[in-house]
C-alpha cells in the first residue's frame, strides 16, 4: 500500500493589543524580506516547542520589546489560508501589557 503523503502546515501566532474598543498596535514591516513597507500586526512563528500562547508572547517580545504573560491571551480568531501555502494564523488578544 502507497503511503499517503500528509497535508502539513505552518503556524503562526498573531497579536491585536487592545485597550476597550481600541486597537493600540501595529508594526510597520522593514528589512523583514516579507511584504516590508506595510502595516501588520505583530507575527511571528511557532517554534514548535512552546504552546502556542508562549510562542505569541516570545514574538511579541521580540518584535516590540513588550512583555506579555502568556495566560493573559486570548485566541479570537484562527485563519487558514489556503491561498498562502496553507498557513494557519492564529489570532491573540490581550488588554493585560
Amino acid at each position: 500500500m502507497a503511503m499517503t503523503k500528509r497535508f502539513r502546515t505552518t503556524p503562526k501566532p498573531r497579536l491585536v493589543l487592545r485597550r476597550g474598543n481600541e486597537t493600540l498596535l501595529m508594526l510597520r514591516r522593514f528589512n523583514s524580506g516579507y511584504a516590508d513597507g506595510q502595516h501588520s500586526v505583530m507575527a511571528g512563528n511557532f517554534d514548535g516547542i512552546k504552546a502556542e500562547c508562549e510562542a505569541c508572547a516570545r514574538e511579541t517580545q521580540e518584535e516590540s520589546e513588550r512583555v506579555i504573560d502568556p495566560p493573559a491571551l486570548d485566541v479570537f480568531y484562527i485563519a487558514h489560508r489556503m491561498a498562502d501555502a496553507g498557513r494557519i494564523s492564529f489570532f491573540f488578544t490581550t488588554e493585560k501589557w
